[in-house]
C-alpha cells in the first residue's frame, strides 16, 4: 500500500519541479494570464450494476490559468485556404466539482467531492487567413492536449439509502488526460476568448467503495477515476497596444561631396 502511494506522490512532485523550472527560465513578455470555467458530466465509468443503476452528475469547474507562447509558428495551406498555427504551453490551478450518482430502490443517491489539480497542456491556435469571413470576425480554432495531476480532498461515506448500505473512501492523487477543441475569438487588444468541448479521462482511482444489502452477498465493489466531459470556456487577457508617436517630418541636410 505504501509503495502504491509513493509513486503518484513522486510523479506529482516531479511535475511541480518541472513547472517551476520552466517558469524560472521563461521570458516574461510571453506570459499571458486568464480564467476558465466548465460545466461537465462526471464519472461516466461508474459500474454498480446489478445492485443499482449509475447516473451522470452535472457539476461545475473553475480555473486560474497561465500560458506561455512558444516561438514556433507553422503555415498550413490547402488549396485557397490558409492557416497559421501558434503554439502555447498552458498551466495554472483548477478546481473541479465531481460527483458519482446511482439509482437504487427508486431513490437517486449522489456523493460530491472536490479535486484540486495543476494542468499542463499544449495548446494549438489555428489562425484562419484564407477562409471567407472568418478573419474579419476574428474567429479561430483551437485544440488542447495534455494532462493534470492533483489531489482529491479526502472523504468517507458510510450511509444506508435505497435499501443499500454504501461504504466508500474518496481521496488520493488524481491524474488525468485532457483533450479539448473548439472556437477561439481573438480581440484587438490581444485577448483570447474560447469555448469548446472537452474530455478529462481519469487515470488513477479516487473512489473505492462497495454496496451491500441482504440480497447482495458478497458486497458489490465499485471504483471510479473521476472522468468527466462537457463544455469549457476560457479567457486570456491581453494588453492594450501602445499608441504610436506621430511621425514628424525630418529636415535632411545634404552635404556636397568633397
Amino acid at each position: 500500500m505504501n509503495a502504491n502511494r509513493r509513486l503518484p506522490n513522486a510523479i506529482y512532485l516531479l511535475c511541480c519541479c518541472l513547472l517551476f523550472a520552466a517558469a524560472a527560465h521563461a521570458q516574461p513578455g510571453r506570459w499571458q494570464w486568464g480564467i476558465g470555467t466548465s460545466v461537465h458530466l462526471s464519472n461516466p465509468e461508474l459500474a454498480v450494476e446489478p445492485a443499482a443503476t449509475s447516473e451522470l452528475a452535472l457539476r461545475p469547474g473553475l480555473a486560474a490559468l497561465a500560458r506561455y507562447r512558444l516561438n514556433r509558428k507553422a503555415n498550413w495551406q490547402w488549396g485557397p485556404f490558409r492557416n497559421r498555427l501558434n503554439l502555447f504551453w498552458e498551466t495554472g490551478l483548477q478546481a473541479d466539482g465531481l460527483a458519482y450518482a446511482y439509482v437504487a430502490g427508486g431513490e437517486t443517491i449522489s456523493r460530491d467531492y472536490l479535486s484540486l489539480e495543476v494542468p499542463l497542456k499544449l495548446a494549438v491556435v489555428s489562425e484562419a487567413r484564407g477562409f471567407p469571413g472568418w478573419r474579419k470576425r476574428g474567429m479561430n480554432g483551437y485544440g488542447r492536449l495534455g494532462g493534470s495531476v492533483g489531489v482529491v480532498l479526502p472523504k468517507k461515506v458510510d450511509k444506508a439509502a435505497g435499501g443499500l448500505r454504501e461504504t466508500a473512501e474518496i481521496g488520493g492523487i488524481r491524474a488525468a488526460l485532457h483533450l479539448s477543441s473548439g472556437l477561439l475569438r481573438k480581440m484587438k487588444n490581444g485577448s483570447h476568448a474560447s469555448v469548446g468541448i472537452f474530455a478529462r479521462i481519469g487515470l488513477t482511482p479516487v473512489v473505492r467503495g462497495q454496496l451491500a444489502s441482504a440480497q447482495i452477498d458478497p458486497p458489490l465493489p465499485f471504483r471510479s477515476a473521476g472522468s468527466l466531459f462537457g463544455l469549457e470556456w476560457s479567457c486570456f487577457f491581453g494588453k492594450a497596444a501602445r499608441p504610436r508617436l506621430p511621425e514628424e517630418p525630418v529636415d535632411m541636410i545634404l552635404c556636397p561631396r568633397l
